[in-house]
C-alpha cells in the first residue's frame, strides 16, 4: 500500500518543482527534504518487493537444483564416454555446494541491507543484489548444464538398449501369431493327453471282457421301424418298473419279462427299451444302464465272467472308479486275466454306488444252459439292492425258469406279439425301399400287406421273409403269384426260400449261397465278413490263396435271399434268426 501511495505523490513532484522555481528561497530545502525521505521510502519498497520475487526464484531453483541432485548425485553416470562421465560427475557434485554458498551470502547480505536501515536504501534493489543474484544464476547454470546433459547420455544410452531390444526382437515379429499358435498347441496337446488318457482307461476295460453289446445294439436298431414297441413304453406297468423310485419297495416292478415265440420281435423290443433308458436317464450319473444280446452262434464267448465284466464296463462307463483302474493295471502287468471274484465283488460295490441300476439281458434262452443257470443266481444276489432293476426277453420256455430263480423279486411279465400296426409299418416300408418300382402299384401294394399280415401268426420274421419273396418277383403277376403260395410257417419258410437259391439263381450263385450257409451254420464262433469272405475265396483244389476270387459283400448277401445278414458295428455275418441254426 505505501508503495502505491509514494508512487502516486511522485506523479506530482514537477508541480512542485515548478512551484519551487517560481519561491526557490522558501521552499526549495523543504521540497529537498521531503523528496530525499520519499525515494528512501520507495527505494525500501522496491527492495522488499525485489527481495519476495528473488526468495520465490530461489526456491524455485532450489526445487530443481535438489531434483537434479537427487537423480545424479552418488549415482555413477555409465552412459557415454567414461571420461566425460566422470567430469560432469565432478562438476555437478561441486556445483550444487557453490550454488547453496551463494545463496546463503544473498541472504547475509539481505539481511545487512535491511538492518543498516538507511545507508544503504539508498541504493535501489537490482543496484544492490544483482551480482549476488547473477553468481546464483551462474551457479544454477552450470547445474543444469550438467544434468542435461547427463540426462542426453541417459537418453541416448536407452535410446541404444531399445535399438538392441528391437534388433532382438525382429525374429519375434509375429509373437502375437506364434503365442496364438502356443495356445491352441496347448489345447490339441492337452486333447491329445485326455483322449490318450482315455485310450489307456478303454484299453484296460477291454480286460473284463471281450463282448462289445452297444456294437450289436446300433445293429438291432437299423431294423426297426420308427413307432416300433410304442404301446410298451406306454403302458402302466412298464412305467411302474422304470420309475419305480417314486413307488414304494413293495409295490414297484423289479424284473419285467418279455416272452414270446421265435420271430416276435423280442430283440427289437430289447433295442426299444435300451434306448428309452438311454434317453432318460444317460445323463445322470447316478443311474447306470447295462445290457446284453445273447446270441446262439456265440456261446463259447457268452461265458459267465465276460458277461458280468461287460455289466461292470457299461456301469463305469462315465467315471471309472480308481480301485478298478489299478485292478486291471496290475492284471495287465502280470499278463494274468481278471478273476470272476474280483469282477463280482467290484459289481457289487458298483451297484450300492449308484442310485439306480438298468440290466437288460435280450434272448437270455439262447445262453448255454450252464450259463444260464449261473447267471440267474448271480441276478438274484445282485436283485438284493433294492436299487437293481432287470428287463429280461426270451422264448416261452424259460418263463418258469426265470420266476423260480428271481421268485425273490416282485416280476411283471407280458407276451410279446407283433401287432398289425408294427407289421404293416414294416412292410410299408420295405415296398419304399423296392428298387423295382414299376413292379409294384397302389392295389397290389395294398394284397401283400393284407396277405402277409394274414399270414404273420405274431412274428415279424414271417412277413420278413414273406416280403422278400414277393419283392425278388421281377413283375407284377409273379408277386400276385407268389402271394397265393406264401408259406404258412417259419420251417416251410426256411424251406422255400433254400428252394428258391438252389432253383432260382444261377448255378455259381447258388453255389455260393449255400457255402455261406454252411460256413455259418458249422462255425465254432462269429464269423467276421472279411473272415467269410476269405475262406470263400478258397476253393477245392486250390494250391495258393487268390485274392481276385474274394466275393463281394453285395454278392454273398444277394445269393442267401435274406436269410444272412451283417451287424455293421461288428461287421459280423449271421442269420437272420437263430431259429436258423437249429432247424
Amino acid at each position: 500500500c505505501l508503495g502505491k501511495i509514494l508512487k502516486n505523490v511522485g506523479q506530482y513532484t514537477k508541480v512542485v518543482d515548478t512551484a519551487i522555481q517560481s519561491n526557490p528561497q522558501v521552499s526549495a530545502l523543504v521540497w529537498a527534504g521531503v523528496r530525499a525521505i520519499m525515494q528512501v521510502a520507495l527505494n525500501h519498497v522496491e527492495a522488499i518487493e525485489g527481495l519476495e520475487v528473488a526468495i520465490a526464484a530461489l526456491l524455485e531453483k532450489m526445487t530443481i537444483c535438489e531434483f537434479y541432485a537427487g537423480i545424479y548425485v552418488g549415482v555413477p553416470l555409465t552412459s557415454g564416454s567414461a571420461a566425460n562421465s566422470l567430469q560432469r560427475q565432478r562438476m555437478l557434485e561441486s556445483a550444487l555446494p557453490e550454488l547453496y554458498a551463494a545463496v546463503i551470502v544473498f541472504e547475509v547480505k539481505a539481511r545487512t541491507y535491511f538492518e543498516a536501515r538507511v545507508t544503504n536504501t539508498l541504493k535501489s534493489f537490482d543496484i544492490e543484489f544483482q551480482p549476488f543474484i547473477e553468481e546464483i544464476n551462474a551457479k544454477e547454470r552450470v547445474i543444469r548444464e550438467c544434468a542435461d546433459g547427463a540426462t542426453m547420455e541417459k537418453i541416448r544410452n536407452i535410446e541404444g538398449v531399445l535399438q538392441d531390444i528391437t534388433s532382438e526382437l525382429k525374429p519375434l515379429a509375429k509373437l502375437n501369431e506364434i503365442s496364438t499358435t502356443a495356445t491352441h498347441t496347448l489345447k490339441v496337446t492337452e486333447e491329445i493327453r485326455n483322449n490318450t488318457q482315455d485310450d489307456r482307461i478303454l484299453e484296460l476295460l477291454t480286460l473284463l471282457t471281450p463282448l462289445e453289446p452297444l456294437k450289436r445294439h446300433q445293429d438291432v436298431k437299423m431294423f426297426r421301424t420308427k413307432n416300433a414297441a410304442a404301446w410298451l413304453l406306454s403302458s402302466e406297468s412298464f412305467c411302474n418298473w422304470r420309475d419305480s423310485n417314486t413307488i414304494p419297495v413293495e409295490d414297484c416292478i423289479r424284473v419285467f419279462c418279455c416272452f414270446g415265440i421265435p420271430g416276435a420281435g423280442k430283440t427289437v423290443i430289447s433295442s426299444v427299451v435300451i434306448d428309452e433308458l438311454y434317453s432318460q436317464f444317460h445323463k445322470y450319473p447316478s443311474i447306470g444302464i447295462a445290457c446284453l444280446y445273447a446270441d446262439y452262434s456265440d456261446q463259447n464267448n457268452q461265458i459267465l465272467v465276460h458277461i458280468l465284466g461287460s455289466f461292470l464296463r457299461q456301469l463305469v462307463q462315465e467315471t471309472v472308479p480308481k480301485e478298478l483302474i489299478e485292478m486291471l493295471v496290475k492284471i495287465k502287468r502280470k499278463g494274468k486275466k481278471v478273476a470272476m471274484e474280483d469282477i463280482l465283488a467290484l459289481l457289487r460295490i458298483r451297484l450300492q454306488q449308484l442310485k439306480r441300476a438298468f440290466i437288460c439281458i435280450d434272448a437270455v434262452d439262447e445262453l448255454a444252459p450252464k450259463v444260464q443257470q449261473q447267471l440267474f443266481d448271480v441276478l438274484k444276489e445282485l436283485g438284493t439292492n433294492n436299487n437293481t432293476r432287470f428287463f429280461i426277453t426270451g422264448r416261452n420256455y424259460i418263463e418258469n425258469e426265470v420266476k423260480k430263480r428271481l421268485q425273490a423279486m416282485q416280476q411283471h411279465k407280458i407276451v410279446i406279439s407283433a401287432t398289425r400296426q408294427d407289421i404293416e409299418e414294416f412292410l410299408r416300408q420295405q415296398i419304399r425301399d423296392d428298387l423295382d418300382a414299376d413292379a409294384m402299384d397302389g392295389s397290389l401294394q395294398k394284397d401283400v400287406i393284407e396277405a402277409i399280415i394274414g399270414k404273420s401268426q405274431g412274428m415279424f420274421l414271417l412277413p420278413a421273409l414273406h416280403i422278400k419273396m414277393v419283392l425278388g418277383m421281377t413283375t407284377k403277376s409273379k408277386r400276385r403269384k407268389a402271394l397265393e403260395t406264401l408259406p404258412t410257417d417259419l420251417y416251410d419258410s426256411f424251406k422255400g426260400v433254400i428252394t428258391r437259391i438252389r432253383e432260382c439263381l444261377s448255378k455259381s450263385q447258388a453255389e455260393l449261397g449255400m457255402r455261406v450257409l454252411m460256413w455259418l451254420h458249422f462255425a465254432y464262433r462269429p464269423l467276421e465278413l472279411a473272415e467269410l469272405q476269405h475262406a470263400l475265396a478258397v476253393e477245392k483244389g486250390d494250391t495258393e490263396f487268390d485274392a481276385e476270387n474274394i466275393p463281394s459283400r453285395k454278392a454273398l448277401l444277394d445269393c442267401c435271399l435274406g436269410l444272412v445278414i451283417v451287424d455293421e458295428e461288428t461287421l459280423t455275418v449271421r442269420f437272420v434268426d437263430t431259429l436258423l441254426i437249429c432247424s
